[in-house]
């Protein structure tokens, strides 16, 4: 049964309740230099791959062992994520394409071309094997199994999710909303449009939506009869990015601090240290191992906090 609702409801004020959890073990694993990694997803043959730097994709196993891989035409993109066909995908925003890599490291020589106004930032796989591709403006691009592209002029967003419900879901500036394979609104809530900027949509494993609100230090979750619990983290606790955890709860960085986060539907709060000069951490995912991997930008590496 979908835990995702079928029309609005209210905001609700989460309470947070500290808990104190044990310290964690780190590992780090360090890239090229002044690369600056950004994105890391999990990838169709349990390894984790990652934008390693400018034109280049990478990928590591559970045990550190990684690989490079040059885009060929030395061009920089923005988003990767597993797609159809056991590929990792990757958008070229200045470029308006979308192209893939094997998992051998082999890249597709033919790019899908899209919209030049799209501006493609963000990517997200529907059930059908539909990748769509979200950007700057409201046109999502839909690349079908085809390789044939549908435009739609929907909802501008800063990225999409696919539900348990059969939809997509989305977040944008003070609006939460819901396209149907149609690309047709089904559900669409309006904030209060003053500070909201959501970001990072993530479905937790009891197939809730979960997102975080930037400018307003809060994390958030979607209710099945509508209703938004936002929780406030604090003003010294920014909220970046954010992991499903095994157990419904939500993992997240906070950003510029060195500190990484758990958050459970009750309210159950915890923060822990990273190590000393991870203040650069922007991406987290649960991979596949059941320990979260994450992107320092600043100090060029990826590091695992061991909780399994």
């Amino acid at each position: 049964m979908s835990r995702l609702p079928t029309r609005p409801g209210q905001m609700v004020q989460g309470v947070l309740k500290p808990v104190l959890h044990p310290p964690l073990k780190f590992m780090q694993f360090h890239l090229v230099p002044d690369s600056m990694p950004t994105r890391i997803t999990n990838g169709p043959d349990g390894k984790l791959w990652f934008r390693a730097g400018p034109n280049t994709i990478g990928c590591i196993e559970v045990d550190g062992r990684k690989r490079l891989y040059k885009r060929p035409d030395g061009k920089d993109f923005l988003d990767i994520v597993a797609g159809p066909g056991g590929r990792i995908w990757y958008c070229d925003s200045l470029g308006a394409v979308v192209g893939h890599i094997s998992t051998d490291g082999t890249f597709e020589s033919r790019e899908i071309a899209l919209d030049r106004r799209s501006h493609p930032s963000h990517m997200t796989v529907h059930a059908n094997g539909e990748v769509w591709v979200s950007g700057a403006n409201s046109v999502i691009s839909v690349i079908l199994p085809s390789g044939g592209v549908r435009v739609l002029h929907s909802v501008k967003n800063q990225g999409l999710v696919f539900g348990s419900d059969g939809r997509m879901w989305g977040v944008g500036r003070a609006r939460i909303f819901s396209l149907d394979a149609d690309g047709q609104l089904v559900f669409d809530m309006a904030l209060d449009p003053d500070g909201w900027h959501l970001v990072s949509p993530i479905l937790s494993a009891s197939g809730e939506l979960w997102f975080v609100d930037f400018e307003r230090y809060r994390v958030s979750h979607l209710l099945p009869n509508g209703d938004v619990v936002e929780f406030n983290l604090g003003a010294d606790r920014k909220p970046n990015c954010l992991a499903a955890g095994p157990d419904g709860a939500i993992w997240g960085i906070v950003r510029g601090a060195a500190q990484i986060f758990r958050l459970a539907p009750d309210g159950s709060f915890s923060v822990l240290d990273a190590p000393q000069g991870d203040s650069g951490l922007i991406d987290i995912v649960m991979g596949p191992d059941s320990n979260l991997w994450m992107i320092d930008h600043f100090k060029s590496r990826v590091v695992k906090a061991i909780l399994s």
